[in-house]
């Protein structure tokens, strides 16, 4: 995988390594690996090819690519996770990465994300901190 730290492809290399964490740990939350309430609602307001462009990323790029792991699992099964690995180091945008790795339309992929993260049960969800929380 290319070193650029603006590769976008390392956000999603990011997302592998917490998913992999998250799946080893003794207490595991998949909530925890998801973008927050607010953008589960506005999914609209994402493109996952903007996270191939560190200067185009929301907010939370590390969540999001993460989110995306975790779809991948779920829709394809653990084995797709490392195809998409391998796919990302050559690829120059998501768009190869995905139809490289999951033989499927990035546009079609994209969509199905999103719906997704819809479906998703509350509980399954992340809860935003309170303004009188503290971490």
């Amino acid at each position: 995988m290319s070193s650029d730290p603006t590769h976008g492809g390392n956000f999603f290399v990011s997302g592998i390594f917490y998913w992999e964490d998250n799946r080893v740990s003794t207490q595991p939350d998949a909530s925890a690996l998801l973008p927050p309430p607010e953008l589960i609602t506005n999914t609209q307001l994402v493109r996952l090819e903007s996270l191939w462009d560190a200067r185009l990323t929301p907010s939370n790029p590390e969540q999001v690519a993460a989110s995306v792991i975790v779809f991948i699992e779920q829709k394809f099964g653990a084995p797709s996770v490392g195809k998409f690995l391998k796919a990302i180091g050559p690829a120059r945008t998501f768009k190869q990465a995905i139809e490289a790795s999951l033989g499927i339309d990035e546009a079609a992929f994209e969509q199905q994300w999103k719906d997704w993260l819809k479906q998703l049960p509350p509980a399954f969800t992340p809860t935003p901190l309170s303004p009188t929380s503290t971490p």
